[in-house]
């Protein structure tokens, strides 16, 4: 055997030897996300505001890795209810006792192996997304601009530092306001090109009474517009008229004053 092929066959089994080093060092840490599996309820991509939504999932498959396990969710609590409720407690364990079920954010310690589903049940309503601000007798209709990804649940294995392992599981959903949609469609039928964008700024910037005021406004038919000429006639007849009904006031008042003064 040569120098140069010594030389390379061991060029070759070092770098053979750091490819299993990295492996060993990557492998344990990749492990799966947790399985999560619906049992009863439905998920619909899109919810009202302060909708009630119940669902209950299987938890199963943790990691080996797994100490702890992250409960997330973007609902809210119902009354005095819980938000969380899990069974099998004999298997994990909370900080904070039974109220902490009531919070969003729940972390669980994983006491011994799952080695059958875990039932997680949600219970509680859609976040309310609109506000509604007064100010000196005007009601101001504020909204978020965020609409998408608010979380039915987000579920993540941890390692004993409270590092992720694994892949959270997620499934969101997005709030949508029909008023919204039904005051775009009657805006968009409106002729008045300018008026239609003046609704407009009022509605975005909150003031929907105000916008909905002139909405109504813009679609109640009116008559077509009337001849200059003819608005000018009318308003000299309407003048005439007024002043007809002053002169014959005056006149009666001032006999009204002759017959005082003759008494």
């Amino acid at each position: 055997m040569t120098y140069t092929t010594f030389m390379g066959s061991a060029r070759d089994l070092y770098r053979d030897i750091v490819v299993i080093l990295i492996l060993l060092c990557i492998l344990p840490t990749c492990a799966t996300a947790v399985n999560v599996d619906l049992r009863e309820g439905v998920l619909d991509e899109s919810q009202l505001e302060d909708a009630s939504v119940t669902f209950s999932i299987d938890v199963s498959d943790l990691p080996k890795q797994a100490a702890f396990l992250e409960l997330e969710s973007d609902l809210t609590t119902y009354r005095e209810y819980a938000l969380w409720n899990i069974s099998t407690s004999e298997m994990w364990d909370i900080a904070g006792g039974e109220d902490t079920l009531k919070e969003q954010r729940v972390v669980l310690t994983i006491l011994d192996e799952w080695t059958q589903p875990v039932l997680v049940t949600a219970s509680g309503k859609t976040p309310v997304i609109t506000e509604l601000l007064q100010f000196e007798g005007i009601v101001l209709t504020k909204r978020p601009v965020r609409r998408t990804g608010f979380t039915y649940y987000r579920i993540q294995a941890l390692d004993e530092n409270g590092f992720p392992v694994g892949t959270a599981v997620t499934k969101t959903f997005d709030i949508v306001i029909p008023e919204e949609e039904q005051f775009k469609e009657r805006l968009n039928a409106i002729d008045d090109s300018r008026l239609r964008p003046i609704i407009q700024e009022f509605y975005t910037k909150g003031l929907t009474q105000e916008a909905y005021q002139l909405l109504s406004y813009a679609e109640t038919p009116r008559p077509a517009t009337i001849p200059l000429w003819l608005f000018g006639i009318a308003i000299v007849i309407v003048a005439g008229a007024v002043f007809f009904i002053g002169q014959r006031r005056g006149i009666v008042l001032e006999r009204k004053k002759r017959d005082i003064k003759g008494e």
